[in-house]
Parts: structure tokens; C-alpha cells; sequence
């Protein structure tokens, strides 16, 4: 299973902010990473830095720096580990500070403690008085010469120190996006929609509808009757193209039974209103946003998508579109609208079994489940910059 990448808020040290209970701050120019306690800046609390260790390498061992002021430098001491180790070393170090001049001892296990350091040797020559040198100030120098010959051997040189014992002298080192309708018309020319008007008004009957063809003339009941125009010789051909018949009726019509149109349904006008329980598409595609059958060849500044009216305190519309303005999608638990373009109120929430993003070089799951879990993967968690 891949894993994502978390990359934690990130940014200059001058410019850290009060950073959340929780949330990580990753300082870029001081290495230091910061987590917020309050949303006080002040508050934000250090954990650990870069600068402070030197890491070790496969031949050099680690230290630890101790940085001088941010405002005198980048400058530090280190305290270093030896390159090489027989085993682990441990240094206890003093619970309490010694007195001045006192210095760090061993106890041979890794306790330290502080000692008195010696302030004066007295060395005794073979002829001569006493000389005293200062350890904290002076310098100690054996040469061959009066009372000390490098040349000759077997000699002893005895230094006495007040105040010290062996162990204490061997001390420790401190080491960090047209026509009208008639009889006997027989040339295929459809009349005018005016002249349809004008034939239908002088005769259609309350109860009766008079169809002329080329043979006479007919009646048919409305009430008891149904009537079929077919494609028949000399009437109206069902094999003629590009013509239209334009029916104007002075009243609404309403069909009471089933209607069943075996060609193309074209509805001109500004409202399609379908009052069922129950509606049945069988087209696998619905293609919204059509201007006069065609694909828009301009921007129209209109969103697009599918409204969901509902209840709950009053009426609301739910919405999933597409939004002109931002290029996305949206899903909206409560829109608004004005002139074809909606306004999202409030958000509405997606209930998915898993997240696929595709525009990455490849399609990917990065929401998923896996054992009763919601798990993210092939994917980057950005903290943001600061």
C-alpha cells in the first residue's frame, strides 16, 4: 500500500504564527520545528533543532552544539562523541556546583564530582631553597641542566604537592468551463401556420373535427373517436421532408389518455413542467446547457447542474453543478438562484465509498477503506507555508 507524504507548515522564523493546539511549524531558515499549544504565538512550543546536534557520519560520531546568540552569529561548541567506541560510556554528571578552582574527577565508573584543583607545586632541588610554582598562572619546565640532567639516568625527581593526593593529581577532562388548407391538395406544399389557424377556427365544432382530403369530406367525434393522420396517397405525405406543421389553437390542450409520439419530441418555450411519481429515461447520456439544439459558442455566464427541492423549516434547494465562475463542481445542501447562476449557501457533504483523482499522470485511489478503516494514500498532505 502506498503511503501519503505529510509536509508540515512550513516558513521563515520571522514570519511563524500563532500556530493551533497541535499543529506543527517547521522554521526553513533555522531548522526548528515549533508546535502550537493556543493559537498564542508566544505559546508556541519549541521541541528540537537542527542546529543544535551535529549528526554523526560512518567514521566521525555525533555532537551536540551549543549555539551563541541568534544575534552574534551562527557560531557553537561542540560536544562530541569519540569516533569509536568500545561500548556505551555514561557521565553522571554533579547534582550541585562546585566552589572556584574546584574542577570535574571521575570515579573511574562515570560519576564525576568536583575536586579542589592544585594551586601550587613545590619542587626541592638537590642544593638551593624551595621553588614554588603557581599551577593557575605559571608554567612548568623540566630541562636538562643544575640539578636535573636529561642525560643522566636512574635519577629520581620528587614533587610534592600540599593538599593533594595521587588520585586527584591524575584528575578528569570536561568532554554535545404559402397556402391555405383545401380540398384536392396534392402538391406536398403545407400550408402557412395563419391559414392552419383560420381552418381549424371555421372547423372544428365543439364536439366535431371535419377532416377534407382529395375524396370528400369527414367528420370525427372527439368525444367517442381517435383521430390517426397517416402518410396516405394524396394527402399528407409521410415521406415528404423539411416541411412543418404549425398548429395554433386559441386554448390549451389537454390530452386525457396515453400520447405516444414514435418520432421527435421538440418543446419550444420557456417552462417544461412534468407532474408524475415516477419518470423513466432510457438515454444513458443527458446533455444539459444546449442553445437552440446546439453547443454554446460563447461563455453564457450561466451555471449548470441538476436542483433537488426539499423541506426543512421552509422550502430549499439542493444542488450538484457545475459553477461558471470558479470551473468546479459543486455540491450545495442549500443554493439560491438568480438568472441562471446559483449562489451556494451551504455546503452539502459527499457520501462516497472511496475517492479516485485522475489528472496526476494517472488515476489513483487516494480515499479508501481498508479493514473497517478510512485510509489516505498516494497522496501529499501539505501543511501549507507561512
Amino acid at each position: 500500500m502506498a503511503a501519503p507524504t505529510l509536509q508540515f507548515k512550513r516558513g521563515l522564523l520571522a514570519n511563524l504564527p500563532a500556530l493551533k493546539a497541535g499543529e506543527p511549524g517547521f522554521t526553513t531558515d533555522s531548522y526548528d520545528l515549533y508546535v502550537g499549544l493556543d493559537e498564542v504565538l508566544a505559546n508556541n512550543k519549541f521541541v528540537g533543532s537542527g542546529r543544535y546536534w551535529s549528526v554523526n557520519s560512518s567514521t566521525v560520531g555525533s555532537g551536540v552544539n551549543l549555539v551563541e546568540g541568534t544575534s552574534n552569529g551562527t557560531n557553537f561548541v561542540t560536544l562530541k562523541a569519540p569516533d569509536s567506541l568500545a561500548g556505551i560510556v555514561t557521565y553522571t554528571m554533579p547534582g550541585t556546583d562546585g566552589t572556584t578552582n574546584q574542577v570535574l574527577a571521575t570515579n573511574g565508573s562515570g560519576t564525576l564530582s568536583f575536586i579542589d584543583a592544585v594551586a601550587t607545586l613545590t619542587i626541592a632541588a638537590d642544593s638551593g631553597s624551595n621553588d614554588t610554582v603557581s599551577l593557575l598562572s605559571d608554567t612548568l619546565t623540566f630541562t636538562g641542566g643544575d640539578g636535573i640532567d636529561t642525560a643522566v639516568t636512574d635519577n629520581t625527581i620528587t614533587i610534592t604537592a600540599s593538599g593533594i593526593t595521587t588520585a586527584q593529581l591524575a584528575a578528569a577532562t570536561l568532554v554535545t468551463e404559402s397556402e391555405g388548407i383545401g380540398s384536392n391538395d396534392n402538391d406536398n406544399t403545407l400550408p402557412t401556420s395563419a391559414a392552419v389557424k383560420d381552418y381549424v377556427d371555421s372547423n372544428i365544432t365543439s364536439q366535431d373535427l371535419d377532416v377534407a382530403g382529395d375524396s370528400g369530406t369527414g367528420a370525427v367525434d372527439l368525444d367517442s373517436q381517435s383521430l390517426t393522420i397517416a402518410g396516405t396517397a394524396n394527402e399528407i405525405e409521410t415521406s415528404a421532408s423539411n416541411q412543418t406543421i404549425t398548429i395554433g389553437l386559441p386554448n390549451d390542450v389537454t390530452v386525457s389518455n396515453n400520447l405516444t409520439v414514435s418520432g421527435n419530441l421538440y418543446v419550444n418555450g420557456s417552462t417544461t413542467q412534468v407532474n408524475t411519481s415516477t419518470t423513466t429515461i432510457e438515454d444513458q447520456l443527458l446533455d444539459l446547457g444546449f442553445v437552440d439544439g446546439s453547443a454554446p459558442s460563447s461563455d453564457l455566464d450561466k451555471d449548470i447542474g441538476v436542483l433537488f427541492n426539499y423541506y426543512s423549516g421552509s422550502a430549499k434547494k439542493a444542488a450538484v453543478y457545475w459553477d461558471d465562475s470558479t470551473s468546479r463542481i459543486v455540491v450545495s445542501q442549500d443554493v439560491s438562484e438568480s438568472s441562471g447562476v446559483l449562489t451556494n449557501n451551504t455546503g452539502g457533504a459527499l457520501e462516497v465509498a472511496s475517492l479516485y483523482v485522475s489528472g496526476c499522470g494517472s488515476t489513483v485511489e487516494v480515499i479508501g477503506c481498508s479493514g473497517g478503516e478510512v485510509v489516505i494514500t498516494n497522496a501529499t498532505i501539505d501543511g501549507g507555508s507561512f
